[in-house]
């Protein structure tokens, strides 16, 4: 008898609460949710629980509609987001520093191709569109067959062949930005082999009833579902685990692996700036060809293959314009291919699912940005005999092509001399007042050659000083905003750092 389908089972469940049906999808997906929840969070405890929460989503989702994409899909998107919000709680409360340190030992041991992989796999998933995303979970994660594939996304074995493909490629291209190199062969076999992992036994049983049951009455049957040997395994592995540190040095490195691409240098800007402005030409020489194959309101089937690229185009471009407070000047070097290749085939329906685009945007235009920026800083410096500009506008007639003076005045100097006496500190930030989104944005810090972004808040960064403060004042708090800046990695603008002193009193 052939099996049921997804959709299937969460009908049966929705419509004649069959738990069995649901108990039988969890069975089918937990150990796909687990691995990508303990990949991005490193604890297996957490894990577990991020396991039980996505889950408990579905239960819930399921009684009033049904995802519209392939289950796979949908649970690793809801996985993804519920482990970043874990690291993020996390990471208030815990020092980044100290797990750095702890960083190199826990990677120890392991296969040095997959372990330089691993990190970065679900950041490279998330990045391709959505199409390929479940072309690559069905293929690699599910085990499904290429004819699996493609029935999965209405399309033919030989277009989920050269989907699958080209997404490996991406995510191939995406790794190779953080310095890791590996071939589509051995990506392949390597997905194939290490990207699902069995999730602890007793997982299944218990989230099925902790999703079920819901609340107090979850903890309870999930308590009751562990025997005894259970929970002493349990205890022992979160005690190890806490002790190694592997939980917070895998919050350093997600941390890490999201800015990795943002490293920079002016030896190479040039190059790269190249390259994609070729790859930008070529793409925009297609689509501006494409009018003349039939109208622009004409679909693919009609002759205009280039009609949904325009149409995400056109509607991205909306929501920019609907939501200026969420823009910077920067994006006015991001070319229509840029908006196309972010937002993916499929572009923002809410004005949450555009926050997050935009905010994706703002992160791309910087990464343009960067080597312009960088080039016209060495410049100044080898024109000025080694000294530094006293404000970011003097920069202003380095930049090829001209630069639009509102980008500059979202920056600021940190340093002042001479290049050498500032060696490799952060010479030019991102103004703090210029922040957009704390929830989504990264803040840029440049060197004579570089370039680091950290995503840690201003409210986190505020934290911090207010507790290094109260350290060396044996617990006292301050008595006025300013005497903060001297616990902070750079000095806040007055206003920021009065807005926050405030609502830090309330």
């Amino acid at each position: 008898m052939e099996s049921e389908s997804d959709i299937d089972l969460l009908k049966r469940f929705a419509n004649d609460d069959a738990e069995e049906a649901f108990s039988e999808l969890v069975q089918r997906h937990v150990d796909l949710v687990f691995t990508a929840a303990r990949r991005q969070v490193g604890s297996p405890q957490l894990a577990e629980e991020i396991a039980q929460s996505v889950f408990a989503e579905l239960a819930k989702l399921a009684r009033s509609r049904v995802p519209d994409i392939p289950l796979a899909a949908w649970l690793h998107t809801v996985t993804r987001r519920r482990s970043i919000d874990a690291i993020r709680r996390e990471s208030r409360r815990r020092a980044r520093e100290q797990a750095a340190m702890e960083l190199a030992a826990t990677n120890s041991g392991s296969d040095a191709t997959w372990a330089s992989v691993e990190p970065h796999l679900d950041e490279a998933l998330e990045a391709l569109p959505a199409a390929d995303r479940s072309a690559i979970l069905l293929r690699f994660f599910e085990g499904r067959s290429l004819r699996e594939v493609g029935e999965a996304l209405g399309s033919s074995e030989d277009a989920a062949q050269k989907r699958v493909s080209r997404a490996l490629e991406q995510i191939r291209g995406f790794l190779g930005r953080r310095g890791v190199t590996v071939g589509s062969g051995a990506l392949a076999a390597d997905l194939a082999a290490n990207a699902v992992e069995a999730a602890p036994l007793a997982l299944g049983a218990a989230i099925s009833t902790g999703a079920l049951t819901g609340g107090a009455a979850s903890a309870a049957a999930l308590t009751l579902a562990m025997t005894t040997t259970q929970k002493v395994l349990i205890a022992t592995a979160m005690v190890a685990a806490l002790g190694a540190g592997i939980y917070q040095n895998r919050l350093v490195q997600l941390e890490r692996s999201r800015v990795a691409e943002l490293e920079l240098a002016v030896a190479d800007a040039r190059q790269r700036e190249q390259v994609l402005r070729a790859d930008r030409d070529e793409l925009l020489q297609r689509i501006e060809a494409a009018p003349a194959l039939a109208p622009a309101d004409e679909s693919p089937e009609n002759g205009n293959p280039a009609a949904p690229y325009l149409a995400t185009i056109s509607r991205v471009k909306e929501w920019i314009e609907s939501l200026p407070e969420m823009s910077i000047p920067e994006m006015g070097l991001l070319s229509d291919v840029d908006l196309m290749v972010l937002a993916g085939d499929k572009p923002p329906s809410t004005s949450a699912e555009a926050r997050e685009l935009i905010a994706q945007l703002r992160i791309k235009a910087r990464e343009k940005f960067t080597p312009l920026l960088l080039t016209a800083l060495a410049t100044y410096v080898a024109t000025h005999q080694g000294m530094l500009p006293a404000d970011v506008s003097e920069l202003s007639d380095y930049f090829r092509p001209a630069i639009d003076p509102a980008i500059l005045a979202r920056y600021r100097m940190l340093q002042s001399g001479t290049a050498s006496e500032v060696g490799g500190r952060e010479v030019i930030g991102e103004r703090h007042d210029a922040m957009i989104d704390d929830t989504y944005d990264v803040q840029f810090w440049y060197t004579l050659t570089g370039v680091r972004a950290t995503a840690v808040t201003r409210q986190e960064r505020f934290q911090q000083a207010l507790e290094r403060f109260a350290a060396e004042n044996a617990g006292r708090r301050p008595v006025l905003p300013e005497e903060l800046n001297a616990f902070l990695e750079h000095p806040m603008e007055a206003e920021v750092l009065r807005q926050l002193f405030a609502a830090n009193q309330n």
